[in-house]
């Protein structure tokens, strides 16, 4: 599909009260952007479905950590560094990191909310 200039924003990467344990990603053998948009409320406005290599992940500081057993599920892994509730420098680091997700999901968006 290619990329768009900043067309994934950092609120994509910003966790929610249900992210306490930190926002999580799918791995690509896990599932499909099909999927994926097939679950996500359409009153949302839909999603950008972007691919992420782990290691630039990693190269950011965050750990992607696998899943325990079956919860989450198989192949939704939590980033715990990018979890709700951080406070002070925590949370400007968290927004900084979240903006630089957001750039490397641009660069590679495999399906776009549009396209479906």
């Amino acid at each position: 599909m290619g990329s768009l200039p900043d067309c994934v924003k950092r609120v994509a990467f910003k966790p929610n009260k249900l992210d306490s344990g930190g926002i999580s990603v799918y791995r690509q053998e896990s599932t499909s952007a099909e999927l994926l948009v097939s679950r996500s409320d359409p009153r949302e406005g839909g999603y950008f479905v972007a691919r992420l290599r782990v290691a630039d992940i990693v190269q950011l500081g965050l750990r992607v950590i696998p899943a325990k057993k079956d919860f989450p599920p198989k192949g939704h892994p939590p980033i715990p560094e990018l979890r709700f509730g951080l406070k002070g420098a925590d949370e400007r680091k968290s927004m900084e990191l979240q903006s630089e997700l957001a750039r490397l999901a641009s660069l590679d968006v495999v399906l776009e909310p549009w396209s479906h």
